[in-house]
């Protein structure tokens, strides 16, 4: 049983770490380690707070070393409580897909997953990265359209969806996406540098310059 202010936590992570930046990520995690203050054993909020270090890591705004550490650390301490929870095994499969460049284990992870609830959204999207990663461009845009399916509004998807369309050479559908995208959240970190590199690639620099004046991400 989850304690309701240890899941209205989670809930309040999980939605800040979708809004991405460097301090939305700082916030989730702050939440989600506000959550296992009041329930340690609390094994959604392990696995989310792995992922929140993952892509801390991966933005930039974590020492590597360090982040890797953090995100293995509480995923371990996910997969202690429940190794076998789909959620949990998409956790591992990022960091062995993301880190360890263990693309084939990472597969294996998530399948396993996969299996044992082929709709649950975090699997969908960790499916969709490693696909990605194993040049199945075209598998990876229907694990994120299946997200979507299920969750319209949902931005991280959303971005990957328009950034692998973009990939498979999709413009036009690419630009469509990401201006749903850019609808719910005008300021989403680096979707407007995307916009501005699919305008250069369809010969509107002017335009691609305006673009880029309106990006929020300074790495971008």
């Amino acid at each position: 049983v989850v304690n309701p202010e240890a899941y209205a936590l989670w809930l309040k992570g999980r939605y800040i770490y979708a809004k991405w930046g460097k301090e939305n990520f700082e916030l989730a995690i702050e939440a989600l380690k506000a959550a296992l203050e009041i329930q340690p054993d609390y094994v959604e909020a392990w696995a989310s707070l792995s992922v929140a270090y993952l892509t801390q890591t991966q933005s930039g705004y974590l020492d590597p070393a360090e982040g890797i550490a953090l995100s293995r650390a509480a995923i371990d301490k996910a997969a202690a409580l429940d190794p076998v929870r789909p959620t949990v095994l998409a956790r591992l499969a990022s960091i062995q897909n993301q880190f360890d460049w263990d693309w084939y284990g990472a597969e294996a992870t998530i399948n396993r997953a996969l299996k044992i609830d082929p709709l649950e959204i975090r699997v969908l999207g960790a499916a969709g990265s490693v696909a990605t990663n194993l040049g199945r461009g075209d598998a990876a845009l229907d694990y994120y359209q299946r997200i979507l399916d299920q969750d319209p509004l949902n931005l991280v998807s959303l971005y990957n969806k328009a950034t692998t369309l973009h990939q498979l050479g999709r413009l036009d559908e690419a630009m469509q996406t990401y201006g749903k995208l850019l609808d719910l959240n005008p300021e989403d970190w680096g979707s407007h540098t995307q916009v501005a590199i699919i305008l250069l690639q369809q010969g509107k620099p002017q335009q691609a310059w305006d673009e880029l004046a309106i990006e929020v991400d300074p790495q971008q």
